[in-house]
């Protein structure tokens, strides 16, 4: 069974950031930094900074350092750019609505006082659920803005990781299968995922490898 119950060193332990303050929390325990991507590329790469500044200076929590970065985000991948980017919008629009419900509910009652500073970015989240916000965006536009979502065709979703991997970040973790998702649709992605965007970064590490034993 991999991994064990117990081994040594223990598995990379990860913390998601989307705040500056949990960047640099979590760069200081020397744990790995999972980056939320939909915070836009300038945000994310903001994030990333403050994470790689403090864990150059680590009071780690554990045993080891895990000085590592990864891209968390919803993946949608199709042959027709714009038929992923309908698609897609529908899948961020239910995503956003649970995360507003949930967020209506988690905090019900909460005394402000007694939130504490870690969870105040989540509680003012939860008292705006229900009130209309002047800067609220479609999902589309979201979509649009390139950098949130590896969502659109090969080329796009290239481009997205590419993006992210000139940042300095170690690995993307795609979401295929979110909310109303199909089956079908999550294999088309894993087919085109495992056809043109696999090969196209096997490809260039293989070039980038020729070149540095050059």
């Amino acid at each position: 069974m991999i991994p064990k119950p117990v081994q040594k060193p223990h598995p990379p332990i990860w913390q998601a950031v989307s705040q500056e303050s949990t960047a640099e929390k979590v760069g200081r325990q020397g744990l790995g930094c999972l980056a939320q991507t939909s915070v836009g590329l300038a945000r994310a790469e903001a994030l990333i900074k403050i994470y790689r500044d403090a864990i150059k200076n680590p009071e780690p929590v554990t045993g080891m350092v895990y000085p590592r970065v990864a891209g968390n985000t919803v993946a949608l991948c199709m042959e027709d750019r714009e038929k992923a980017f309908e698609r897609g919008a529908e899948i961020i629009d239910w995503y956003r609505v649970q995360q507003r419900i949930r967020d209506s509910y988690v905090w019900q009652g909460y005394d402000p006082a007694n939130v504490p500073d870690d969870y105040q970015f989540h509680y003012q989240r939860a008292v705006q659920a229900d009130s209309a916000r002047a800067d609220e965006v479609s999902s589309r536009s979201l979509i649009d803005d390139g950098g949130r979502f590896c969502i659109g065709n090969p080329d796009d979703c290239i481009q997205y990781i590419e993006a992210y991997e000139q940042m300095g970040v170690d690995e993307i973790m795609p979401l295929f299968q979110v909310g109303p998702v199909t089956h079908e649709e999550v294999m088309e992605s894993l087919r085109l995922f495992g056809k043109y965007i696999i090969p196209h970064f096997q490809a260039k590490a293989r070039k980038e490898a020729v070149a540095a034993d050059n």
